[in-house]
């Protein structure tokens, strides 16, 4: 379940035109805020859900258009190509996107929240430490599954990429039925997460995943 949607979100699920979006969110119909990382306009649930109410557009749209998502982050195409047909196998209502550096990892999280994000550590532009340093940044974006891999054997990086701000490491090779394991239990505890954000029940929990080093 999302906690923020963007304004080409917004215009799809209520079929209305993005600028209309725009429009309604400088107006102040449509409550919005601007993400610090990304400066792109972001529309918090409630505030559709109450647009999509006052205009009687269904809900059902809204509920047509969630699903879990899965933005996989790294440079090799072959890698992303073979964790995206894996991931495909989880069923479901689970999107895959992908981006080829941590600065259009940045930009795609600002147009659409994933729900848990796969963040190679060696990349061009930014690389994983700094990616996990700009979302854990913004407040928004605190409690958002950062599952980071490489390859690279050098002392202390997977102890550096936790501190960065990632949930758990995994090394590449990555062995599938381990990483698919780990990834649907993320995506479990990105829905608890959102579900019971009042109650905290998430942060209790987060750390108790077996099949990786997570943060401690």
């Amino acid at each position: 379940m999302k906690e923020f949607f963007t304004t080409g979100d917004v215009a799809r699920i209520c079929e209305i035109a993005p600028k209309t979006v725009i429009n309604y969110c400088e107006a102040g119909k449509i409550p919005s805020d601007k993400s610090r990382v990304t400066n792109y306009r972001r529309i918090p649930r409630q505030a559709l859900l109450d647009f999509m109410g006052k205009y009687g557009i269904p809900l059902a749209r809204l509920e047509e258009a969630e699903s879990q998502t899965v933005l996989i982050v790294d440079d090799d195409a072959d890698f992303v190509r073979v964790v995206r047909k894996a991931l495909k196998t989880l069923g479901g209502k689970t999107e895959v996107l992908t981006a080829g550096d941590g600065y259009e990892a940045l930009v795609e999280i600002g147009r659409r929240r994933p729900d848990v994000v796969i963040l190679d550590v060696r990349m061009p532009k930014l690389d994983g430490y700094e990616v996990c340093r700009a979302l854990r940044s913004d407040p928004e974006l605190k409690d958002l599954k950062i599952c980071a891999v490489s390859g690279v054997t050098e002392d202390g990086l997977e102890e550096s990429i936790l501190r960065s701000g990632a949930n758990l490491f995994l090394r590449k090779p990555l062995e599938m039925k381990r990483f698919l394991s780990t990834v649907s239990g993320l995506l479990k505890f990105a829905g608890r997460n959102h579900a019971g954000k009042q109650s905290g029940s998430y942060g209790s929990r987060e750390r108790g995943d077996t099949h990786a080093r997570a943060h401690p």
